[in-house]
């Protein structure tokens, strides 16, 4: 009778020990895998973004490139614009007269609207009645060199519209045409290298006829020639 007791008592352990076992052997082997799991997709995660950051950093960026890519070469595109060096158009130039004033040093072909008008100063000054405008041409003596007396007067203009390098039949030359107080006129402003001597002109006249008379005032600036004085 108490090896039957015995032997029972035996089976129970053996059973509850078993049970014991695959509970936790199952509890660990769930929590294993879990583990596993949480380590496995963060580092997935990262590669992902490791990898989109790493082509993002070595896309090749165009040096070259003008807009919002690359906003300095776009400034250094308007910088670097060469500028307009073409001379002047010779148009034809019948019905016009000649001016030869030996006393200014140049000879100049204008409409024969044109009255030329004594100065005080006939060597440095020639000036010509115009309806409608005012056109006058100074000489100044060369004091330094052409461009540095002709940097001196562009530093002087103010509200310049447009400005670019042109040559008057050889002569390097440089033309500024600016707004004045009265909303429709403008002056051109012209510096002509005239050898020993520094030219200037200033013809102030309507926005329209500058707009619509180009040709005339290429005439009248390419007849330019300097006689000596």
């Amino acid at each position: 009778m108490q090896n039957q007791k015995g032997s029972s008592l035996l089976v129970g352990i053996i059973i509850t020990a078993i049970s014991l076992i695959m509970a936790f052997g199952g509890q660990s082997f769930s929590t294993q895998k879990l583990s596993n799991q949480s380590i496995q997709n963060p580092a997935t995660i990262t590669n992902q973004t490791n990898n989109s950051s790493s082509t993002q950093a070595t896309q090749p960026v165009n040096p070259t490139a003008v807009g919002p890519t690359n906003p300095a070469a776009q400034s250094d595109e308007i910088q670097n614009q060469p500028i307009n060096t073409t001379p002047q158009t010779i148009a034809s130039q019948t019905s016009w007269q000649t001016i030869n004033d030996t006393v200014f040093g140049i000879s100049v072909k204008v409409p024969k609207s044109w009255a030329k008008i004594k100065t005080p100063q006939p060597s440095m000054m020639l000036s010509f009645a115009v309806p409608g405008q005012d056109f006058v041409m100074e000489s100044q003596a060369l004091y330094t060199s052409y461009g540095d007396q002709l940097n001196a007067n562009i530093a002087l203009q103010k509200n310049i519209i447009s400005q670019k390098q042109i040559t008057i039949n050889g002569n390097s030359a440089y033309e500024i045409i600016r707004g004045n107080a009265n909303p429709s006129s403008e002056t051109i402003t012209v510096f002509i290298d005239g050898g020993s001597k520094f030219y200037s002109i200033n013809w102030t006249t309507s926005t329209d006829y500058i707009n619509n008379n180009q040709d005339t005032i290429n005439q009248i600036l390419g007849s330019i020639h300097f006689t000596g004085n």
